[in-house]
């Protein structure tokens, strides 16, 4: 046999912003950040996290404002004002922007999120 997991994707009209495309890889990061918004995370994919209070540990991550999963295993993972601590792959947005992605199509390392108590 072989794992599967089904899960409801949003269109384009039930997205309060648009999931911007895949932007150009930045290279890895582990943070700690504080999570601002979690409206975006619940039962569909992909899960978004808008972040505030965003330390990074290690590696780069200067401006990351959100993180995106790909992965069923973080919808609805957090709450608003969950400290967690993070790891994954940081994309550039078109604004300029970065967000942290969790579970992506490319996972090629540890990837992970989890909270902090």
């Amino acid at each position: 046999g072989r794992f599967f997991s089904v899960f409801p994707v949003r269109d384009g009209d039930d997205l309060r912003r648009p999931v911007s495309p895949r932007g150009s890889c930045l290279g890895w990061t582990c943070l700690r950040a504080v999570i601002r918004d979690a409206d975006e995370a619940l039962f569909f994919l992909p899960a978004r996290y808008a972040l505030e209070q965003v330390k990074v540990l290690e590696g780069s991550g200067a401006d990351v404002r959100e993180m995106i999963s790909y992965d069923g295993l973080y919808v609805d993972a957090f709450d608003e004002g969950a400290r967690v601590e993070m790891r994954g792959e940081v994309e550039s947005l078109p604004d300029g922007g970065c967000r942290l992605v969790v579970g992506g199509p490319s996972a090629a390392g540890p990837a992970y999120a989890r909270p902090l108590f």
